[in-house]
């Protein structure tokens, strides 16, 4: 389901922080879970994210501080298994922050440094997360806005790939 615009009940949780993927390459499909780990302790704090999967071979990913949505990227790592982005909520500012993840025997693994989302405080609709990230020909790119320009164009990165 992609959303137009934010939901309007701060207490509804969109679908972006429920998606679906194979993110351990057995072949079957697993669900992500954004989940309220812990909430803040003040009142100007951030609570704390975490993302637990359907089947209980796949460890949780802690997140952090901020508001999560998830993004089901594919396989940006050509690992055999799904990539997840998570898209998190800043403490302070228009300025969200995105990193992709992918799921090891180990645990996870961050594949991408993390970068930074200049919204401008405008909403990002599902489709405009997705499309943050492509691959063309083998290589991965991102799409960041150009905090220097005025209308915030968005720029095409190639992205490394860990």
């Amino acid at each position: 389901m992609t959303e137009g615009a934010p939901p309007v009940n701060p207490e509804a949780v969109p679908d972006t922080v429920r998606i679906e993927g194979d993110f351990n390459g057995d072949g079957n499909l697993d669900l992500a879970y954004g989940v309220l780990y812990r909430k803040a302790m003040e009142e100007e704090g951030q609570d704390e994210y975490v993302i637990r999967f359907s089947n209980p071979d796949i460890k949780p990913l802690v997140t952090g501080f901020g508001e999560i949505r998830l993004i089901n990227e594919g396989d940006l790592n050509n690992d055999g298994s799904d990539d997840l982005s998570v898209y998190q909520a800043p403490l302070h500012g228009c300025t969200y922050v995105m990193s992709s993840w992918s799921f090891t025997k180990s645990g996870w693994k961050q594949v991408t440094d993390p970068w930074l989302v200049y919204k401008g405080c405008n909403y990002l609709s599902d489709e405009d997360l997705q499309n943050r990230i492509v691959v063309e020909d083998g290589i991965v790119y991102y799409y960041q806005e150009d905090p220097n320009d005025e209308h915030m164009t968005l720029v095409k990165k190639e992205m490394g790939v860990k």
